[in-house]
């Protein structure tokens, strides 16, 4: 009885061989013998089509790394922004403004100094200059600036980057929007920037400013559109763009421009403890108040 059980297994494992030897042959199954330490190992015996293993993250790793998106180059990457500049500083126009004040004189003397004289002296008019910028919208001498730029004052000048200077007078001003509207006598036809869209301006979006900061007529900075849509608590209109191209004192009124060439904002104010934010009014803003100051001087 032993000796039939020995044979029926011998004849099940010669039958087993024979048809995995013909599997073998057919090419329908993949063996791969690795020796090792004295072991023969099978890898991948019946040629299983299920992916390999993932790879397990380092001990403590829980986070993702080696993302599979493509780099994403940034479009219209300017090589220079000295063509833009050329091109549209014609538009861009410094503004000194002056008013008078009274104040305290300065004393003469000893005896001043410390008495004074009778009740009204020692107070003096005086004429204190201020600085900003604009930009012309029209060729017949139009000009865009902020309304705090041209507050109370008692003379204008528009001084252009070619170094012409024109006197300019008030048409409109809109306070809580931060708006005014300046105009001037040319000669001749001026060069006049077109107005974008400033609701299609993204965030990460390249920009240029051109003004007059600190009296340093026609600088040049550029960034890019940091935000849109903040507040800072100037009134309530507040809807301002965020940019991190340079923008100083003198600078207000100003255009920030796109890479067309547009004015997308009008540079209005900046974060005083840091040198990289600044804030411009929406050009469409803009855009809905000029035609009421232009006829009507108010909104």
């Amino acid at each position: 009885m032993a000796r039939i059980m020995a044979r029926r297994i011998a004849s099940a494992v010669v039958v087993a061989s024979l048809a995995i030897a013909a599997l073998v042959v057919a090419g329908r199954v993949e063996v791969d013998l690795r020796w090792g330490g004295g072991a023969a190992h099978a890898i991948d015996l019946f040629g299983s089509d299920e992916p390999e293993a993932a790879e397990k993250p380092a001990p403590g790793r829980f986070w993702k790394e080696d993302g599979e998106a493509q780099p994403i180059v940034p479009q219209g990457v300017p090589g220079s922004f000295a063509d833009l500049a050329e091109r549209t500083s014609p538009g861009v126009v410094n503004i000194q403004t002056s008013k008078k004040i009274r104040g305290a004189a300065v004393a003469r003397s000893f005896e001043e100094f410390f008495f004074g004289g009778p009740f009204g002296e020692g107070m003096e008019e005086r004429e204190v200059p201020s600085l900003g910028s604009g930009f012309v919208i029209s060729t017949d001498g139009y000009i865009v600036t902020n309304a705090h730029v041209i507050e109370d004052v008692e003379s204008i000048k528009a001084i252009f980057a070619d170094g012409k200077e024109l006197d300019a007078t008030v048409v409109g001003r809109d306070s809580k929007t931060d708006i005014a509207l300046i105009r001037v006598e040319p000669e001749k036809p001026l060069f006049a920037l077109p107005l974008g869209n400033s609701d299609r301006v993204r965030p990460g979006e390249w920009v240029v400013a051109i003004g007059n900061p600190f009296g340093l007529e026609h600088t040049v900075t550029a960034g890019i559109v940091s935000a849109k849509h903040r507040v800072i608590g100037q009134g309530s209109y507040d809807d301002y763009i965020q940019t991190d191209a340079a923008i100083n004192p003198g600078n207000s009124g100003g255009p920030l421009l796109n890479l067309s060439g547009e004015v997308i904002g009008i540079n209005t104010a900046i974060r005083p403890a840091a040198n990289t934010i600044g804030f411009a009014v929406p050009v469409n803003m803009a855009k809905d108040v000029l035609p009421q100051l232009r006829t009507a001087g108010h909104v």
